[in-house]
């Protein structure tokens, strides 16, 4: 997984196979850099996509942070 966005220490926007998801864990996003490989022992949940009105929410989310 490759880092897309970091919203912060804690939460990513990453990518898997040209799917987004969105991954938590406790110090995941500390010193990452977008294109960044994710460090999976850090992940404590993903999110993904279920169906287009959750993309569609989400990017509107991502534009607004």
């Amino acid at each position: 997984m490759l880092v897309k966005r970091i919203f912060n220490n804690n939460v990513l926007l990453a990518e898997n196979s040209e799917q987004e998801l969105v991954i938590v864990g406790r110090g995941v996003g500390f010193k990452q850099k977008i294109g960044n490989t994710v460090d999976s022992s850090k992940i404590e949940k993903t999110y993904y996509p279920q169906d287009e009105n959750w993309t569609r929410m989400f990017r509107k989310f991502v534009k607004w942070c």
